[in-house]
């Protein structure tokens, strides 16, 4: 992917699919938008957040937790990168995996208020089916 994609545009071309924890691993990004209307409109976010899924699943065996995570909760261990290999990986990231409140680049669709509200107020539950949450926060000016 070169740049983010709206969720009605991949809903169009097949490339969504309804998570369960029987097919894999999923990880959330939490993220700032940079822009009103699209949450990263030069692709930087989605560089960076390309260049450190590569490193994670490919480079790294663990990625230690923070020192307030390892207080609150008592985790020592870090995320083991080979488990998170040994199954396919889904992403969720919201302007994909929600509905937008807007025309898809085809134009063919404008998602009814409630279908964004109700896959917002969804947001804990989606985090509570991953397995990692990620905050991509790198420095891009609004």
């Amino acid at each position: 992917m070169v740049r983010v994609k709206c969720h009605e545009e991949l809903l169009q071309e097949g490339a969504l699919v309804q998570f369960s924890r029987d097919k894999g691993n999923a990880l959330f990004v939490s993220h700032e938008w940079v822009s009103t209307d699209h949450p990263d409109p030069k692709g930087e976010q989605l560089k960076v957040l390309q260049g450190a899924l590569m490193r994670m699943l490919g480079e790294t065996d663990i990625i230690p937790v923070t020192v307030s995570a390892e207080l609150m909760y008592g985790l020592q261990n870090g995320l083991l990168m080979t488990e998170m290999r040994a199954r396919p990986l889904f992403v969720w990231y919201d302007f994909f995996s929600c509905p937008q409140r807007m025309h898809g680049p085809i134009g063919t669709r404008f998602t009814h208020p409630s279908e964004q509200e109700l896959a917002i107020h969804s947001i804990p539950a989606y985090i509570e089916m991953c397995r990692c949450v990620v905050i991509l926060c790198p420095p891009i000016l609004h």
